[in-house]
């Protein structure tokens, strides 16, 4: 409401709907995170002002989660029973649902039956937690890539790459894997549905995946908030700032843990454990 031009733009509007959408520039956000340019200001009537938009400004509809996605959908049964496994060490739900932003890529139930196939195991049961959780940390990677943005290679959370051309992704060990579904949006990421399991490089059978021995990273970094650690260091974290002062103290699991840097001022920080440190970025 009101006759607002573009030199008067504020930091945050509420519409007619009751929801806000925000300004930095020439560029609004709506509610689900999406990216609106204006393209021309100030078309002045006798009651107001119009200015014009390329993208349509939606409500608040996209789920709020990659997890919701996944469990919403029947034919991710299949992901979901893997991603929520009690004997891995990573909780995936805690994680996938953070702040992120995390581009998915979703096998159907589909993929993982072809997958038992092809590795000549009955279930999921028959792989083991280290390895399974090393085929579900393959199928995410960091940030928030639509199909139009894919590049010609990735770098997944396990730390291997995926390579893509068109819609064909293969994975380090030469496998082609189909994008049959793409851009389901979510408001901390992406999903694109594909139609096999990708793997990590692996030797003559699923015990023979080389898993790395990370002991602590973080992602993303810098951060405006969120910051997920994965590795396999277990205990107690600190948190220093750049004058050595300790401000945070975390305790974290091997696997992936999530930690809150949220209430922190921007700067330079360093996470101590054990002898080591990590160094972030808050923005």
């Amino acid at each position: 409401a009101g006759k607002v031009l573009s030199t008067e733009l504020p930091s945050s509007a509420e519409t007619l709907f009751e929801e806000f959408i925000d300004f930095e520039g020439t560029v609004i956000t709506d509610p689900n995170g999406r990216e609106i340019n204006i393209t021309a200001t100030d078309v002045e009537a006798q009651n107001g002002v119009v200015h014009i938009i390329d993208r349509v400004l939606l409500p608040e509809l996209l789920p709020a989660t990659v997890v919701d996605i996944a469990t919403g959908d029947e034919n991710f049964s299949t992901l979901v029973a893997a991603l929520t496994r009690e004997d891995l060490s990573t909780d995936f739900v805690e994680v996938l649902s953070g702040e992120g932003p995390f581009t998915v890529f979703a096998p159907t139930n589909a993929a993982f039956t072809a997958l038992l196939a092809e590795l000549e195991v009955e279930s999921l049961d028959d792989i083991d937690a280290e390895t399974l959780e090393a085929v579900l940390l393959m199928h995410v990677v960091a940030g928030k890539v639509l199909s139009t943005e894919l590049p010609s290679s990735a770098e997944t959370l396990f730390e291997e790459f995926i390579d893509f051309e068109g819609t064909v992704i293969t994975d380090p060990n030469g496998r082609e894997i189909n994008i049959t579904a793409t851009d389901i949006e979510a408001q901390n990421g992406v999903v694109h549905v594909i139609d096999r399991v990708l793997l990590p490089e692996q030797t003559t059978e699923i015990t023979g995946i080389a898993t790395a021995p990370i002991l602590l990273e973080a992602y993303p970094n810098p951060t405006s908030g969120r910051v997920v650690l994965r590795g396999l260091y277990e205990g107690e974290i600190s948190v220093r700032n750049s004058q050595g002062s300790l401000v945070a103290t975390y305790t974290v699991s091997s696997g992936l843990s999530a930690l809150d840097l949220s209430g922190l001022a921007g700067g330079v920080y360093y996470l101590n454990f054990g002898s080591e440190y990590l160094r972030v970025v808050k923005l």
